[in-house]
C-alpha cells in the first residue's frame, strides 16, 4: 500500500514556489562583458546572448478530493493496483469509500514556477516502493554574469544603440563601440582588393606600376602624408567584410549590455 499525505503535499507545494539563485562575486568591468557561467548553456541569436538550463520538473501522484478512503475521511491513500506483492509494477490507484477504483492523477502546476500542463508536457514515472511522480523537463533561463539585471531573462541581453556586440569566445558578450572606416588608398591611387592585405597602386608616367606602403581609413580627415595610420591610433582589420580592409580607430568605448 501506498498512503499519501495531503498536508505532505501542501508542503510540497509552497516549497517548490521558491527557488534561490547563487551570487557571484565579479567586479563589473563593461570591456570584460558579460557570460554566462559555467553550467548554462550560452544560447547566441543575432546579436542577444541567453543563459539557459534544462530542469527536472516532478509533481506528485494524488487522488481527486472526490476520492476519499473509507476508513479515513482527511487523508488521502494511493494503492497499487495489483492483489500479490509478487507484483511490483502498475498505475497508483485511488479508492472510493465505494470500494471504486481510478487512476491517481498529477497534482497541478503552480502557476509561474512548474511548467503549464499541456498535452504531453508531464509523463508518468510509476514507483513501485512510492506514489507516482509526473515528470517534464523545463528551460530555464537566467541573466549572465557580470552586471546586474532585471527583468524577464528568457529575452536575454543585448548591446544598446551606437554600439556593436562582440562575441568573446563562445560564452562571452561585449559591447563596444568604435571607429570603423573602409581602406581606400589617396588621390592618384586605387585600392586593389584583394584576400589578404589590400594594397594601393598606380601607373607611372612611364607605365610602371607602382605600389604605395599602405591604405589609409576613408572619410576620416587622413592623408597619407600623415604617416602609416598603424602608427597613429589606427588598426588595420584585413578582410573584415568580404576582402575588403577596414581602419579600427585604437581608442574604444565599452558598456554594458541591457534586458532586450
Amino acid at each position: 500500500m501506498k498512503t499519501l499525505n495531503l498536508s505532505l503535499i501542501a508542503a510540497a507545494t509552497v516549497a517548490a514556489a521558491f527557488t534561490s539563485t547563487p551570487a557571484t562575486a565579479q567586479v563589473p568591468n563593461p570591456e570584460t562583458g558579460v557570460s554566462c557561467r559555467v553550467g548554462t548553456t550560452a544560447v547566441f541569436t543575432g546579436d542577444t546572448l541567453r543563459c539557459r538550463t534544462e530542469r527536472r520538473v516532478e509533481l506528485e501522484s494524488m487522488c481527486s478530493i472526490l476520492t476519499v478512503n473509507a476508513r479515513d475521511q482527511v487523508g488521502v491513500t494511493l494503492r497499487s493496483p495489483h492483489p500479490r506483492p509478487s507484483i511490483t509494477t502498475g498505475v497508483d490507484q485511488c479508492i472510493s469509500a465505494r470500494g471504486d477504483r481510478t487512476p491517481s492523477v498529477m497534482r497541478p502546476p503552480v502557476p509561474g514556477v512548474d511548467p503549464a500542463a499541456t498535452p504531453g508536457t508531464y509523463q508518468r514515472v510509476m514507483n513501485p516502493s512510492g506514489p507516482d511522480v509526473f515528470v517534464a523537463t523545463q528551460s530555464v533561463y537566467e541573466f549572465p554574469q557580470g552586471w546586474v539585471f532585471v527583468g524577464d531573462a528568457s529575452r536575454g541581453v543585448t548591446c544598446g544603440n551606437g554600439f556593436e556586440a562582440d562575441r568573446v569566445g563562445s560564452r562571452r558578450l561585449r559591447c563596444v563601440k568604435q571607429e570603423v572606416k573602409l581602406a581606400t588608398c589617396d588621390g592618384g591611387f586605387d585600392v586593389d582588393r584583394r584576400n589578404g592585405r589590400d594594397i594601393c597602386t598606380k601607373t607611372n608616367l612611364l607605365g610602371n606600376r607602382e605600389i604605395g606602403q599602405y591604405t589609409i581609413p576613408a572619410n576620416a580627415g587622413y592623408i597619407g602624408l600623415m604617416g602609416n595610420p598603424a602608427n597613429n591610433g589606427w588598426q588595420l582589420d584585413i578582410d573584415r567584410s568580404g576582402n575588403r580592409d577596414h581602419w579600427i580607430k585604437s581608442d574604444r568605448q565599452f558598456a554594458f549590455a541591457s534586458v532586450r
